[in-house]
């Protein structure tokens, strides 16, 4: 209400959706699956894709309307897929059609793109009810000893109170909503996914990078002014490894806060990246 025109997720692909586009869709997305596409409260949909608006779109449609959304890995083999799809029980999967081929024939798909757009357009766009019941993500592990296990975290009763704890959550990590939120890595993973909603729960403007590159993210930061990003331990070496000139170029006054995990960090590393920045 406040500002609607504002950007709240840009994306590689060109891709733009404004604060009120984002509600809108989300919305009529939400309906989309609860009505069309027959994912009823509490039920799964699985989402195949790699980093681009339609991400947070269908995350925040499915927390609107009492869904569970599960980010697949598209780096999974076909049977992987298949395993955490019918495992998450999910009623249809919404694909990227690159990566259409990675689920099984007998599996319901939507892909992404013209026909999904409209799709959406063609959707009731009723907001759903502050008091009604709330969707959540449903993330897996990586199956580093057997199949990838779901793992479903105990949620509040009303969307309100969800939506109000996605905002605390966030800003106890320190992504407040100001500004822009450079998403690095890919949104399937928990931490990126969930780092990144909280942060457009709160009124931030993701920009979601389609591949981690060292050198480009140095631009887009500069370029978009970014406040907040996360990073791994891997994308700090890589980006220590640029070349001199380019590494002392780089002016990081922008940066409000950069949050690191997903694996061990040597302090050699931290310790640099904190020096440089």
């Amino acid at each position: 209400r406040d500002r609607p025109d504002a950007l709240a997720l840009t994306d590689d692909l060109g891709n733009r959706r404004t604060r009120a586009e984002l509600v809108e869709r989300a919305t009529r997305i939400g309906h989309l699956l609860r009505d069309d596409l027959g994912v009823g409260v509490g039920g799964h949909v699985a989402v195949l894709t790699d980093n681009r608006v339609e991400v947070f779109e269908i995350y925040l449609a499915a927390v609107l309307s009492g869904v569970w959304f599960v980010p697949v890995n598209g780096l999974l083999s076909p049977h992987e897929v298949d395993h955490v799809v019918r495992d998450a029980t999910a009623k249809v999967v919404i694909a990227e059609p690159e990566l259409r081929h990675l689920v099984s024939d007998d599996v319901p798909v939507v892909e992404l793109g013209d026909d999904f757009d409209r799709r959406v357009a063609e959707a009731d766009a009723t907001p759903f009810p502050l008091d009604g019941p709330p969707g959540s993500r449903f993330s897996y592990t990586s199956g580093t000893t057997g199949h990838p296990k779901g793992v479903k975290r105990a949620i509040p009763a009303t969307l309100a109170e969800m939506l109000e704890l996605q905002e605390r959550l966030g800003r106890q990590v320190g992504f407040d909503g100001d500004g822009t939120q450079l998403v690095t890595g890919p949104a399937y993973h928990a931490a990126v996914g969930g780092y990144g909603f909280f942060d457009l729960c709160n009124g931030a403007h993701l920009h979601l990078m389609r591949r981690f590159d060292a050198a480009r993210t140095l631009d887009l930061i500069e370029e978009l002014q970014v406040r907040r990003t996360h990073l791994v331990p891997t994308m700090m070496v890589r980006m220590l490894r640029l070349p001199e000139e380019r590494r002392a170029s780089f002016d990081p006054s922008c940066l409000a806060m950069v949050l690191h995990g997903a694996a061990p960090i040597s302090p050699t590393v931290k310790e640099r990246m904190i020096d440089w920045f």
